[in-house]
């Protein structure tokens, strides 16, 4: 009997061992709505115990049901009371006596041990810090030696870098940056973003909007909650299209107590309806992340792998937006930048997304029409680069569709790309440290290598079938 012999080697030991049931769920932050108790230390405890464990045992048949209901918050009071039953466990509290507890997920006595002290976290991220500042000077260097041999992306895009070494430098020299730290090579967070957040969705567009697409990165988490308070429909990009192409959350299918929750990578995942290239549903606003902008062009930086660039276009090339499609991002006041965006002698490339309207923490800027410089009107292939093609699956089941609809061949970019180094991912203050394994004496042969599964229309980018 699972339940009871777990309960019982919980009580013989005094130490929270019920390691299978946490397992089970591990976000269940509905899960854990019990109330905590006092179980009196006599002699009719280990009946008591016996008895949670017979009936947990039972109730845990229903636990397979009602575990994908109670993680979207969608489950009913029942299934919430089955998945917290079942993961019951009892701990020796002060004053001799017994407490328990109604999920596992309150008490984690394993995680206190080993946890890092705020001088060790801050040693860990000045370490990192230290190693992704190094490695965007190596990058720097390899498009420097592109451009030397004529490779027009690097000529192109190599001030770009200068420009992101400066925000990001700035942002964490000082103390401007937020979790995830360090921000280099990424879509910097910032002390200020929540604010920003809100911000955004006081503007008009915001309330007229009732589609509105968001990048998944962390300093739009605020943009994205809002979108779910706003009852209007959320888009988001599946990260770095390494599956598919969006992700959908309409409105009421989530419980406002999950919004937070939706609104991160993991809850877009649990709780979101995976898209495929089929969709043509209409966007009313585009929001973008950025590294830098420019007031004036509405001149965007972002993090140099070319995603929102990437997304916008697919989503011109489908009818999803066009021309007049506002296009916003979030940023702190710091990353606006007049000057040298572009340098002098310099232009923008073709693909890159100009913005419409910043939105920072304490001020909204509207870029003027007559100066903002054009948006792409779609994928250009002829500078999409072998390499980038060759990681987004997605972007080859389009290339395959478009050559079937017009039945002509279409071309890749010639010269390769230098793709940039992904961010170093640094711990919250506090974080229980990953656990340290021994390497063997001898390392164990590699396996072989899965078949590369085909790309195409009928893959699983197709949307999922609704009953």
């Amino acid at each position: 009997m699972l339940a009871y012999s777990s309960v019982v080697s919980t009580a013989a030991s005094g130490r929270a061992a019920i390691q299978h049931r946490r397992c089970v769920a591990p976000r269940c932050s509905n899960l854990c709505a019990g109330k905590v108790g006092d179980v009196p230390k006599s002699a009719f405890a280990p009946v008591a115990l016996l008895a949670v464990g017979v009936v947990g045992d039972v109730l845990t048949r229903r636990l397979g049901k009602s575990q994908r209901l109670c993680r979207s918050g969608r489950g009913s009071a029942m299934s919430r009371s089955i998945g917290s039953l079942c993961r019951g466990l009892v701990t020796h509290g002060a004053g001799g006596r017994q407490r328990l507890r109604t999920c596992a997920c309150e008490a984690r006595p394993r995680q206190q041990q080993g946890r890092k002290s705020p001088q060790e976290s801050e040693e860990e991220r000045l370490r990192l810090d230290k190693e992704a500042r190094e490695g965007m000077e190596d990058y720097m260097q390899k498009i420097e030696i592109l451009a030397e041999k004529g490779n027009i992306r690097a000529q192109k895009t190599a001030w770009k870098w200068k420009v992101r070494k400066k925000v990001w430098n700035y942002l964490e020299d000082n103390d401007i940056a937020d979790f995830p730290r360090p921000v280099h090579h990424r879509i910097p967070n910032f002390k200020g973003a929540a604010e920003a957040g809100k911000r955004m969705a006081g503007l008009p567009e915001f309330y007229a909007a009732e589609v509105v697409k968001v990048n998944p990165d962390t300093p739009q988490k605020s943009v994205r909650v809002a979108v779910l308070q706003a009852n209007k429909t959320l888009y988001a990009p599946q990260p770095r299209l390494r599956t598919g192409f969006f992700s959908r959350i309409v409105p009421n299918t989530v419980l406002p107590s999950k919004f937070n929750f939706a609104a991160t990578a993991g809850g877009m995942k649990q709780m979101s309806e995976p898209l495929g290239l089929d969709d043509r549903t209409k966007i009313d606003i585009v929001v973008v992340g950025s590294s830098a902008v420019n007031p004036e062009n509405g001149a965007r930086v972002g993090k140099g792998e070319g995603f929102a660039e990437l997304e916008y276009g697919m989503m011109r090339q489908l009818g999803m937006i066009d021309e007049n499609t506002p296009v916003i991002t979030t940023v702190h006041d710091s990353q606006v930048i007049s000057e040298d965006m572009p340098p002098e002698g310099k232009v923008m490339m073709v693909h890159d997304v100009p913005v419409d309207i910043i939105v920072t923490p304490t001020r909204v800027i509207r870029v003027p029409s007559k100066t903002r410089l054009p948006k792409p009107t779609g994928i250009y292939w002829d500078i999409l680069s072998q390499e980038k093609f060759d990681a987004i699956r997605v972007l080859q089941t389009l290339k395959k569709q478009l050559e079937r609809e017009t039945g002509t061949q279409i071309k890749l970019a010639e010269q390769e790309e230098a793709l940039p180094p992904l961010a170093k991912r640094g711990q919250r203050p506090g974080q229980r440290p990953p656990a340290k394994t021994e390497s063997p004496a001898e390392p164990p042969a590699p396996e072989p290598e899965p078949e590369p599964r085909k790309a195409g229309v009928k893959s699983k980018l197709a949307r999922p079938k609704t009953g």
